[in-house]
Order: C-alpha cells, then structure tokens, then sequence
C-alpha cells in the first residue's frame, strides 16, 4: 500500500512539473507571435505617418524660393496635394500665425483667419515646429470645425539668394490634416479579424485619457507588450495583447494534461501495489528520461527558431526606421528642385512671349538670367544632396535586412553610416564625428556592426532628451597587432554605474542604466556574429567610453 502511494505521488508530481512546462512554453511562444505581429503593426503605422507627413514639399518650396503667395497659385498646389492622398482631410496655410488659406473650403471656412495664438491646444506644437525648424505632429486634438484630426505642422523658411535652402526668415505655417481613421485603417490597427486587441497613447503618460485609440485597460496589464512608434519629433506607445487573453490561443491549458496525469498516477499506484517489479519501475524511469531529453531538444529548437524570428522583426523595424529618416530628408530637396525647375519653365515661356511679341527689353534680359543662375544653384545643390543620401542610404539598407558577411572599406562604409544617422541627429544639436585611417578593409558582417554603432549613437542620445546643449558623439578607429581592429566610441551622456557598466561589458541583466538598456544589445551582436570583445568605462561626471574590438576577417 505504502508503496503504491508513493509511486503514485511520484507520478503525479512528475505530470504537474511537465504540464507547468508545457504552459510555459505556450505562453512564451504566443508572446513572441504578439511582438512580432505588433512589430509589423508599428512598422506600417510609422509607414502611413511618414508618407503623410512628406506631403506638401512642394508647395512649402515655392513659398520659400518666390516668398508669396495667392489664391490662384495654392488652389492650383493643393489639389495636387489632396489628390495624392486618401489619408489627407484638408491642407491649410498660415502667413505667420494667422490662415490664410484652406483647401477644400466647403466645410472649413471657420478656420480662415485663425490665428494660431488664440489657440492654445494649438499654439503648442506650431511654436515647437518653428523652434525646431522641422515637422511636428500633434494630436489627436479639436479643429476649429469641431471634429478630430491628426495635425502635421511644417514650417516654412525662406531661401534668399546665394545661401543655403531654407535659412531665411520664418514665412508661415503648413498644415496637413489627417484622417486618424483612415491613417490606422491603412496601417492595419482597425482589421476586424486582428487577432489581438491594441491601443495607442501619448508616450510615457499613466493617465488613461492620453489613451486615444482602443482601451486603456490594456496598459494596465503587466503581461501586455509595448512598442515605441516614433513620429516626427515624439513618440506614442502601442500595446498588444491577444483577444482572449493570456494561454487562450487555441483554447487549451494544463488542466486536461493534469486530469490524466491523475489517472496515470493511480494507475501507476494501482499497478505497483499489485505487484510491480522494481525492474519494471527501473525500465520505465529509464523510458521517462529518454522521452524528457527528445522533449527538452525539441523545447530548445523552438526556442532558437522564436529567437531567429524576433532577431528579424527587430531587423526589419530598424530598417522602416531608416526608410523613414531617408525619405524625409530626401523628400525637401526633391521638392526645392521640383518648385525651382517649375519657377524657371514659367519664366522661360514669359520671356519667349515677349521676344516674339518684340517687347523684350535688355532689363527683362537681366532679370531672367539672374534668376536662371539663382534657380539653377538652388537645384543643383538640392540635387547633390539627395544624391548623396540616396547613395548612403543604398548599401546600408541592403546590410541591414541581411545577416551576411562581405568585405568593405571601413572608412567609407563609416561615412555612408554617419549619413544615414544624419536625419535623426538633425532633430538635436548633436554632432556624430568619425575619425577612421585609410585603407582599412573589413570581412565582417555590416548588418550587425550597423545595429551596434545605432544602438550606441540612439542610446546616447536618449539619456539627454530635449536638453539643448551641444552633444559630441566621437566614434574614432585604431588598427591593433593580431588581425583586430578597435572602434572607440565615446558620448557625453549621463555615466553609466559602474554595476552597470560592468553588466555591459561582462555580461549580465541590466538592472539600472535607464536608456542604456539598448547597450546590452550592443554586447550579445559584438560577442556573437561579429566574434568580438567589448570593454568600457563611465567618467565621473558626464559621458562613457566603450571599446570595440573585432577581427580585421571573420573566423570561417
């Protein structure tokens, strides 16, 4: 009887550790599906937002070359606008502070001589657009036609002769109003056969009114997963959870494992108070141990497929990151080129009408070839610089989906990495300095190393946030004996702990360390594909210096 009980007892504590398991493992893989599902999520709602908040570059280059502008000529501009997007409501535009001007008008005239200081749920985001000198979103907020919208506000610049684009006095405001419906339509957000439940909010607020799409229950739950969206100057938070909620996927749990895990435990109870051999029992612990070692192989194999997987989502959103940067900074010199190519076309046809018509004078001369030669330097320096970004952007993006190795000029590889940067640091008053000797070359996978160097540059930048005091960051590279190659980088954020610090270097969770949480990151990609070493030091006041060191060519 004795003997029974505790074969019996043995059984059924084995069943509860192995049904335990199996449940964990269940909600770790349905976690992994939600984060890589919301990852897409967020990559095509920071596709939608980037796309919107481009448009009207070309309107905002003719105001800022001619320095007007009339009814006739935003009519004309705005319809072209409008009709590229199913996202845009309407476009408005501000001389100063005050509207000017809105398109389409039936049902906007309310908003003709608003002036934005009158408003302060709006005069926020248009002073800040104007300090920054960049593109802000705000919202969702009132218009003053009494419905919800998405605002982009881009400010205009003018561009005076012989300088650079954009650098004159401040003109007006630009304003893209979008459709919040449509925009998370297109982004998938409102899919009725999603299979999880989302929200969007303001980032970093508790308070469940800044919650603007979906329930702000969802933030309350501590097994949620949040993702950051990044938005022209700010951020939302997304959360995902599955409909059902945790362990419901496919409607199954532990319990019918542990009801006959029972069973099997008075069976097993039953067979040995009846007379089991000690080398029955024998045989089937042996039996056991086999089964758990196949089921812990197969456990592990899973578990490097979900890391694989959540490798490449993580790939794939530093990638839409990019794009993003890239098509922003690109869009402004497409546009400049394409105003001043139109001003010139009008200009060409004017004086040809007054040749023909034999009242060119030798002043109308003049003026055309003065503003022939101011047109064709403004459109050849935009031309050049998009170009540029282009070019930079072509091999860093194609390093960036792929995990594979090649051989590459350090030096010029570095140059087309600080380009790529560029549009995020525009955003600050920090400076990314490279310093790396010629003829350097590299057999190295690119797509890591460029994972490692934007974990570092986005990690310092983070640690200062809105602050406007001028940042260097240094990234300087040494040649060393014995086939390596060190990277020095070197920012003046905050100072990592030396707990911290030694968490990076050596290994380890990352208790403290706030926006340097990414910098673990930063080891595991140094340590693993790019088969290197990491070593560093926190000064005592400001800023942190890590050192890279990897192999000139990869071991095969």
């Amino acid at each position: 009887m004795v003997v029974g009980s505790v074969v019996g007892l043995l059984c059924l504590s084995v069943i509860l550790v192995v049904a335990r398991s199996e449940h964990v493992q269940s909600l770790r893989e349905e976690r992994t599906e939600i984060l890589r599902d919301l990852a897409l999520l967020r990559a095509g709602l920071e596709r939608e937002i980037t796309i919107a908040s481009s448009l009207g570059s070309v309107l905002m280059a003719d105001v800022a070359i001619t320095g007007h502008m009339d009814s006739k000529r935003f009519d004309l501009l705005s319809r072209e606008i409008l009709a590229g997007s199913r996202v845009l409501r309407h476009v408005g535009l501000s001389e100063g502070m005050v509207v000017r001007w809105v398109s389409p008008l039936a049902g906007n005239e309310s908003a003709i001589g608003l002036n934005y200081r009158d408003v302060p749920a709006q005069l926020k985001g248009v002073l800040k657009a104007i300090d920054i000198r960049s593109t802000v979103l705000a919202g969702p907020l009132t218009l003053a036609q009494g419905t919800q919208a998405l605002v982009v506000r881009r400010p205009i610049f003018l561009s005076p002769p012989n300088r650079m684009p954009r650098s004159g006095p401040f003109w007006g405001i630009l304003s893209l109003v979008l459709r919040t419906d449509t925009l998370f339509r297109g982004a998938g957000l409102l899919e009725p056969d999603l299979p999880m439940m989302v929200a969007l909010r303001h980032a970093g607020s508790t308070d469940p009114k800044a919650v603007f799409l979906g329930s702000a229950d969802l933030f309350a739950d501590p097994e949620a997963v949040i993702l950051p969206v990044s938005l022209p100057e700010g951020q939302w938070d997304l959360v995902g959870r599955p409909k059902g909620g945790w362990g419901k996927r496919d409607g199954s749990g532990p319990e019918p494992l542990v009801f006959f895990g029972t069973l099997l435990a008075l069976i097993a109870g039953a067979a040995a108070f009846g007379g089991v051999t000690w080398l029955d029992r024998k045989r089937e612990a042996e039996r056991a141990m086999r089964d758990a070692k196949i089921r812990a192989e197969q456990v592990l194999d899973e578990l490097t497929k979900a890391r694989a997987e959540l490798a490449q989502a993580e790939r794939l959103s530093s990638l839409g990151a990019l794009v993003e940067s890239v098509t922003h900074e690109v869009s402004n010199p497409l546009g400049a080129s394409l105003t001043a190519a139109t001003f010139l076309e009008e200009a060409t046809q004017d004086l040809e009408k007054r040749f023909h018509g034999n009242t060119l004078r030798r002043q109308d001369m003049e003026e055309f070839l003065g503003n022939a030669r101011r047109v064709s330097d403004v459109t050849a320096r935009n031309l050049t610089r998009a170009a540029q970004l282009i070019e930079s952007f072509k091999q860093v993006a194609v390093d960036q989906a792929s995990d594979a190795r090649r051989s590459l000029d350090l030096r010029s590889w570095l140059e087309d990495v600080r380009v790529s940067l560029t549009p995020r640091l525009n955003r600050t008053h920090h400076v990314l300095e490279v310093h790396c000797p010629d003829g350097v070359i590299m057999d190295t996978r690119p797509g890591a190393l460029f994972q490692v160097i934007t974990l570092l540059v986005i990690g310092a930048l983070d640690t200062v946030g809105e602050s406007k005091a001028r940042m260097v960051l240094r990234l300087s590279v040494t040649v060393e004996t014995g086939n390596k190659v060190a990277l020095v980088f070197q920012d003046e954020s905050l100072p990592l702990a030396p707990e911290d610090m030694a968490v990076l270097t050596e290994g380890g969770v990352l208790v403290g360390g706030g926006a340097h949480r990414g910098f673990v990151s930063c080891r595991s990609l140094v340590t693993g594909p790019l088969m290197g070493s990491l070593s560093g030091r926190s000064g005592t006041d400001r800023g942190n210096t890590l050192v890279i060191r990897l192999p000139r060519v990869l071991p095969v």
